[in-house]
């Protein structure tokens, strides 16, 4: 399982390691050495030293393939997608953009030719969606394809499992950009509101205290409706004692079918900051456009 990952984004040649933040922008020539570089071969001592410094690994004398994965540029030049993997969900927000949510998706191996053709494509930056991502039943194996692609993945879930066992065992073998969470209440009363899913609250305290102790890359979507408006200072000061970065989200949007009955759950007395609730799109959608600078 490789630990860096060596690939053209955009115009520019990069050295990331998942599950870190921090990336290095690499010359051509040397982006190029490391394409055609034996990786039976031992790391060449520019790379080892850099490594080294940037990361405190020590891969000097380790052959260049046990560590590193350099992916092939791509003819269509793209950096970033966001996929949405279901549209399925166990909660059943008033806000929520789907609507009426429907459990459905593609086959398993349709979903692993879709990650295929988007690494193809020269997708290096890929946000994983839903509907709630990982209750997909095929959602383990599509995330660990993704990151064999050699993909910086972040997961856009609402918590709810994120103390599975199994999920947690694969972002520590194969560790996320980010996993950015969805909050929606400060208490049992208004989070199970809000969901209206009894229980809601108590599976997303349970997901989030899994989610630190492992030290996931954590950042909080708090999303403000009028179920929790008045939660909106408790919900902001309980990310802060978590340690957990945080936006706030107060614009709702029409479903992905026009209809606009989700929009009377918006918070109308609270000022529109020109942001949406989580997802937006549907499907998988490409973007030309990236971080100004590896790890943004």
């Amino acid at each position: 399982m490789h630990h860096l990952i060596a690939s053209l984004f955009l115009e520019q040649h990069v050295l990331l390691r998942p599950g870190h933040k921090n990336g290095l922008l690499l010359p051509e020539a040397n982006h190029e050495e490391l394409r055609f570089h034996d990786p039976t071969y031992p790391a060449p001592g520019w790379l080892a030293n850099t490594v080294r410094d940037q990361w405190g690994m020590d891969m000097a004398g380790q052959p260049t393939g046990d560590f590193l994965l350099v992916r092939q540029p791509s003819p269509c030049g793209y950096g970033k997608a966001s996929w949405e993997v279901n549209l399925g969900c166990n909660y059943a927000c008033k806000h929520c953009y789907l609507g009426l949510e429907v459990n459905s998706g593609m086959p398993l191996p349709d979903k692993l030719r879709c990650l295929d053709m988007m690494a193809e494509a020269g997708v290096l930056w890929l946000q994983i969606t839903g509907g709630e991502p990982t209750i997909d039943k095929d959602f383990l194996h599509s995330y660990r394809h993704a990151f064999e692609l050699g993909m910086m993945l972040t997961v856009s879930t609402n918590g709810s499992l994120l103390w599975r066992e199994n999920t947690l065992r694969l972002f520590e073998e194969c560790p996320p950009y980010r996993v950015t969470v969805s909050m929606y209440g400060a208490t049992k009363t208004s989070y199970d509101e809000l969901t209206q899913r009894s229980g809601a609250w108590d599976l997303f305290v349970q997901g989030m205290n899994a989610a630190r102790h492992a030290r996931l890359p954590l950042r909080m979507s708090v999303i403000v409706t009028e179920d929790n408006a008045h939660e909106e200072t408790a919900m902001i000061d309980l990310c802060e004692r978590w340690g957990v970065e945080h936006e706030v989200y107060t614009n709702m949007t029409p479903t992905i079918y026009g209809g606009g009955e989700v929009l009377t759950a918006a918070a109308r007395e609270l000022p529109a900051h020109a942001q949406a609730v989580h997802g937006l799109q549907r499907g998988t959608h490409l973007h030309h456009q990236g971080p100004a600078r590896a790890g943004v």
